[in-house]
């Protein structure tokens, strides 16, 4: 409910005055018996000259609705209280502080939420962020989505009475408590842009103490002031910089791997987002309109421009199965559950349901769908309503693929086995033509098919339609069919992968593969050559442009570009293996993998990217303008609470997680052409280096002063550690070390002490922990018992004092001081297994374990306290400035030594070990939970999603 709803009438539902600040009291403004009535406002509301009349009235009624919805029916005013009234961009130049306005709804920056709000909306109505004003106009997009619309009514009526009548700006020497007031700002002392635009706020503060700095919102009434929600905090370290490059970096706070960071994480809940990273998208469809279609994993088809804008989404439910688009640039979609679906401009028209999933599904011209049913059984014509017109069946034979021709509606037929990789071709293989009565045409055999895969997620099948309406058929060889069955032209026999591409000049592309060598090739409407080229071997895609040019990627992972008949347009590197690729009418490439969108341009120069999808292992880290970075299936970059932003799913990213070098510059460990490589990217995913081990890696990725950046990793017989300097330089590695790694040692994380001079790198082995000098000498080596096996393994985490915790696989959590000589060791209940210990900023070591115990010891490792929960814990911990603990847990009965199952919770704890609040979710055991500069907590799940709670 609405914190200022009129509950019954005279009756008024005041603002929770939450997030204190220190000592200082904050009072509940009365609400009085004479707060306006929302009826008597909007009757009140009187619209500019340049609004239209009919369309103020349409905005006022959407703002009723809206206002009643949320059960308001008076003006309340409050301070903002929600996210969309928080700042987030709060920052120091030399002596200077500066931040935005932020209030939810207030378009027309006044400082109160209140119907002259849609007058923004009305005078902007339509534009986008392709707009020359879109500086002014985007004030009205309240909701984000890059275009003003009715449905930015919605911010003003959630938020309506919220006022700002200035900010307080103020202090805390730890970040955790103690907030206190050091100055203020008026609204009035507001500054806007030239040229329009948010309003900003400017307070020089010379000789401001280090510490932590945020901004909040107030209301004041004659003597009595409300203050809203509380923005980012910013750390003013004592060089009068703020920490940098963020206040975490890698799978810890900092190159010790301790789990420690210096800003205080969310003493309570209040509210939790998210961002989705994995399975956002499916393999782009091209519109007539030049827009992307795609439907994702998660269940929502989306439309977006070619920049990436996004126009609409609705969720269907289920994962696709096929999708197909329309010429009219209809979606029509089978999902995994049997739903047969069609969409038009972001609203389902029409939705049946199945036993099953459909095989294969194809839109007709002039609407309606053709599927070949689950099993083959029969092809079946819908009309544009989702009815069924007819069936039809062939006694004896078996459905695959089916296709729409100009005057016939064709399908692929065979007896025997099914299409499947791993089992012979079937040898009676047919095509049959009927009418739209459902009436058998004609049949055509086909010579020579090779085995064809019937799979999830294809979008062009091994059937097509070339420009002039011939049925285009992959087998051994590339077939044309006219609408009466007969035999066009036929190309070259040899090994199709894949199906073809064709265009609207008549043109076909596609790729071989097993032929020694493979080649791409394009052929004109009459089958005949126009372009061919030679590959070691070909990933079985093309994309054909709408002026002839053909884009490819090879098996080192290139996308290259040509103009036939020869002309070497582009190449692109360090791009995994793309499943699907297409071509706009501009020229701009699109490519899909695992969840994935890249975006080329006609240059082919790096555009956009989204999506994501992997195996989240790693925690994020934090750019100093406060943007989120998850190393996972690609190299994601994101802002807060916008599941779009720079997403570079070009690189693979496969172990831990990034680190921030200055400059924002972003390293990784992942895959370069095929192989194992330390990458390097600007924040805008452009690669500036790689460099390759000469093995596999065995570490995470580390970093220290300067940012040096250590691995450690094996050539197959022996093991070693390397130092990279940060602009991928080799600064030095270790002769071979006195044992090995474990072999799937990839999860365990090495520490840097970055305190000596030269600094100390410690690595755990199998049988013993290491310390290595700056210079990559062998300093000292502490052996332990052997454990053979450890599927399992964690890395090493370092105390205040330089002295290294790590699990020793034995049962033991052990501590060594950093001369190598033994200082605790504390039996474990259960094993750490994925998790990694925690250290507090007094010494103390919070660990969690498989026993379903949560334990904290001293310094010098004598116990403090542990806590028993319902279920195992795999999570490391994150402890934050105040103390507070932060972790997940939840079982899994695939997982050894689980008994029970039961739902994961993100759980905060105070230093003693009593709950603060916990949260359902289930969290991606590891992946450490982060705290940003902000003091939001972020938690990847299981499923690539990463949520941030405050």
């Amino acid at each position: 409910m609405n914190r200022r709803l009129m509950l019954m009438p005279g009756v008024v539902l005041l603002a929770a005055l939450v997030n204190g600040c220190g000592g200082r009291e904050q009072t509940a403004l009365p609400a009085g018996a004479g707060a306006p009535a929302v009826s008597e406002l909007l009757r009140e509301y009187e619209a500019p000259a340049e609004l239209d009349a009919a369309l103020a009235d349409e905005l006022l009624r959407e703002l009723s609705r809206v206002l009643a919805e949320q059960g308001i029916t008076r003006l309340v005013s409050a301070p903002p209280s929600g996210q969309s009234g928080m700042v987030d961009d709060l920052t120091l130049d030399g002596t200077k502080f500066s931040w935005s306005l932020r209030s939810g709804g207030d378009y027309d920056q006044n400082g109160e939420v209140n119907v002259s709000d849609i007058t923004p909306i009305g005078i902007h109505l339509g534009k986008s962020s392709s707009d020359a004003d879109w500086d002014r106009a985007q004030l009205a997009d309240g909701d984000a989505n890059g275009v003003v619309t009715l449905a930015d009514i919605t911010p003003v009526g959630v938020n309506f009475g919220n006022r700002v009548d200035g900010y307080e700006l103020q202090y805390s020497s730890d970040g955790s408590a103690g907030w206190s007031l050091r100055s203020e700002l008026p609204l009035a002392a507001a500054l806007l842009p030239a040229g329009g635009g948010r309003k900003y706020f400017e307070l020089a503060q010379p000789g401001a103490p280090s510490g932590f700095y945020r901004v909040v919102p107030y209301q004041q009434d004659a003597g009595n002031r409300a203050l809203g929600i509380p923005g980012n905090v910013y750390e003013l370290a004592p060089s009068g910089g703020p920490i940098s490059p963020g206040n975490w970096n890698g799978s810890g706070a900092d190159s010790g791997n301790t789990g420690y960071s210096p800003v205080p994480g969310p003493a309570s809940f209040t509210s939790q987002g998210s961002m989705t990273y994995t399975d956002r998208f499916s393999a782009p469809l091209i519109g007539s309109d030049g827009n992307i279609y795609t439907l994702g994993a998660d269940g929502l088809a989306e439309c977006f421009t070619p920049e990436l804008i996004h126009i609409w989404g609705i969720d269907i439910g289920d994962w696709p199965a096929h999708h197909r688009l329309a010429a009219d640039n209809t979606v029509i979609a089978a999902l995994r559950s049997g739903d047969v679906l069609q969409i038009t401009g972001g609203s389902e028209d029409w939705r049946i349901s199945l036993p099953d999933q459909v095989l294969d599904i194809q839109p007709v011209p002039g609407g309606g769908a053709l599927y070949v049913e689950a099993g083959g059984a029969a092809l079946h014509r819908l009309d544009a309503t989702g009815a069924e017109l007819w069936n039809y069946s062939e006694p004896g034979r078996t459905f695959g693929f089916c296709h729409a021709i100009p005057g016939a509606f064709c399908v692929l037929s065979y007896t025997g086995q099914p299409f499947l990789r791993q089992l012979p071709a079937p040898v009676d293989v047919q095509l049959s033509a009927v009418d739209d009565t459902g009436s058998f045409l004609w049949s055509f055999a086909i010579p020579g098919v090779a085995p064809l895969i019937l799979s999830d997620f294809h979008v062009s099948s091994y059937l097509n339609v070339s420009a002039d309406g011939r049925l285009l058929v992959c087998s051994d060889r590339l077939l044309a069919l006219n609408a009466a069955g007969g035999l066009a032209w036929e190309g070259a026999q040899e090994g199709i992968s894949g199906p073809v591409s064709p265009n609207a000049l008549g043109q076909v592309s596609y790729a071989t593969f097993g032929d020694s060598p493979d080649h791409v090739r394009v052929l004109d409407g009459n089958g005949l050559e126009l372009f061919s080229t030679e590959l070691s071997t070909a990933l079985g895609l093309t994309a054909l442009g709408a002026d002839g040019r053909v884009c490819w990627q090879t098996a080192a992972g290139v996308i290259q570009a040509s103009q036939p008949p020869g002309t070497e347009l582009w190449e692109y590197t360090g791009v995994a293996s793309l499943f699907s690729a297409a071509l706009d009418a501009n020229g701009n490439f699109y490519g899909f993998r695992q969840g994935s969108l890249i975006s080329l341009g006609p240059d082919g120069g790096f555009r956009w990217g989204a999506g994501g999808s992997g195996f989240p292992n790693g925690s994020p880290g934090f750019t100093d303008d406060g943007r989120v970075v998850c190393g996972f299936g690609g190299l994601s970059v994101l802002p807060v609470g916008n599941s779009f932003g720079t997403v570079h799913p070009c690189f693979d990213a496969n172990s831990g997680s990034p680190w921030i070098l200055p400059d924002n510059r972003i390293a990784f460990l992942g895959t370069h052409e095929g192989r194992p490589a330390v990458l390097c990217c600007a924040d805008d995913g452009t690669l500036l280096w790689q460099r390759r081990p000469l093995g596999r890696f065995s570490t995470r990725l580390a970093m220290g002063g300067s940012g040096r950046l250590y691995y450690g990793w094996s050539d197959g017989t022996d093991d070693y550690l390397s130092c990279i300097g940060s602009d991928g330089s080799e600064l030095w590695t270790t002769a071979a070390l006195p044992a090995r790694f474990y072999g799937l040692a990839g999860n365990a994380a090495p520490a840097v002490d970055s305190g000596p001079d030269p600094e100390v790198l410690y690595a755990r082995l199998r049988d013993r922990l290491v310390a290595v000098d700056g210079n990559g000498s062998l300093l000292w080596e502490h052996p332990f018992a052997d454990p053979v096996l450890g599927f399992y393994n964690t890395g090493v985490v370092l105390q205040p004092d330089g002295s290294v915790v790590f699990d020793d696989y034995s049962g033991n959590l052990r501590a060594v001081s950093p001369a190598g000589n033994p200082k605790w060791s504390v039996p474990l209940g259960g094993t750490l297994f994925v998790a990694e210990a925690a250290v507090a900023a007094d010494g103390a070591v919070v660990y969690s374990s498989t026993d379903k115990h949560l334990y904290v010891v001293n310094e010098d490792g004598t116990p403090r306290w542990n806590q028993a929960y319902p279920s195992a814990i795999f999570s490391s911990a994150c402890v934050d400035s105040a103390g507070r603990i932060y972790f997940s847990n939840g079982a899994d009965a695939g997982v050894v030594g689980t008994t029970e199952v039961s739902g994961g919770r993100t759980y905060c704890l105070d230093s003693a070990g009593n709950e603060l609040w916990s949260q359902a979710n289930e969290p991606a055991w590891e992946a450490r939970p982060a705290i940003d500069p902000a003091g939001r907590l972020y938690v990847m799940q299981k499923d690539g999603t990463l949520i941030y709670i405050q």
